[in-house]
């Protein structure tokens, strides 16, 4: 979407008044925005939970250590959501939304308990968003 059209009324008849409202509506737009919406801080939520350390650990748990510096190699050219579909398909022997979201779980877990800045930064923003509840 290149354009936002915000309508308002008056028509040919009154310009005064739809330029005037036309003002009125982007000034309210532009607070609602500034006030109500929120970002993740990154791009892809996975980005916030992924952690190398994590896959690696749960590759050795399976595999021990042989073919880890090969896995590694592998994951580090994936984007988040591939490396979390190959660490599922490596470790279930498939990788569909159950398994995807088994590891997705073990690696929230873990992101909960250590609290890195993403948690602060993403707990920070529910509770303003609560505030406006």
């Amino acid at each position: 979407m290149k354009t936002l059209c915000l309508p308002s009324d008056g028509g040919d008849q009154a310009p005064n008044l739809r330029q005037s409202q036309q003002r009125d509506i982007k000034r309210r737009f532009i607070e609602f925005y500034r006030t109500r919406v929120f970002y993740l801080p990154e791009i892809d939520p996975e980005d916030c939970i992924w952690d190398d350390d994590t896959a690696w650990r749960l590759f050795e748990m399976f595999f021990g250590s042989k073919g880890l510096d090969e896995f590694k190699v592998e994951l580090m050219q994936l984007k988040t959501k591939k490396k979390f579909e190959q660490l599922s398909s490596k470790i279930c022997s498939r990788s569909d939304g159950l398994t995807i979201d088994a590891i997705h779980r073990m690696f929230i877990t873990k992101w909960a308990v250590q609290k890195p800045s993403s948690y602060k930064e993403i707990q920070s923003l529910l509770q303003d968003v609560k505030k406006l509840i």
